[in-house]
């Protein structure tokens, strides 16, 4: 069963590229899968880390993005990708390293986007409250 933010947990969408390695070019430090990585040891399994890659075109995008609490692109080369695109239409929050108007601009540095997730957190969690508290004053 896929867990949403309603149960407690942040959802992470996040794009790892499957297959594609330039010659010489380590994809990992490229895409920032190393930052993805330290968040994830940091904060699972409360941050619910969830992948998409190039195979991902066949899955069901418009439930992923609104099934998800922000989407990560913590790249140090992408500018403004289609997925980036997809989610700010969607209402998903984007976090990214590339300044696009609409996203959270962060720096590809573990500490800056862990402070940025925690805000997306606390908000969520101040939504989800008053959301209860108004649903008992009713």
């Amino acid at each position: 069963m896929l867990k949403s933010s309603r149960d407690g947990y942040v959802r992470i969408l996040y794009y790892r590229p499957s297959g594609y390695s330039p010659r010489g070019v380590d994809v990992r430090w490229l895409y920032g899968l190393d930052i993805i990585e330290e968040l994830e040891r940091r904060h699972s399994p409360v941050w619910i880390f969830s992948k998409v890659d190039g195979s991902s075109a066949k899955q069901n995008m418009l439930y992923r993005y609104r099934f998800s609490d922000v989407l990560l692109r913590p790249t140090r080369h992408d500018g403004l990708s289609c997925m980036v695109q997809e989610a700010l239409h969607f209402g998903c929050p984007v976090i990214h390293t590339y300044p696009v108007p609409g996203v959270i601009h962060v720096k590809a540095d573990v500490d800056e986007i862990e402070k940025e997730l925690k805000k997306i957190d606390e908000n969520r969690r101040k939504h989800k409250a008053s959301r209860s508290a108004s649903a008992v004053v009713h």
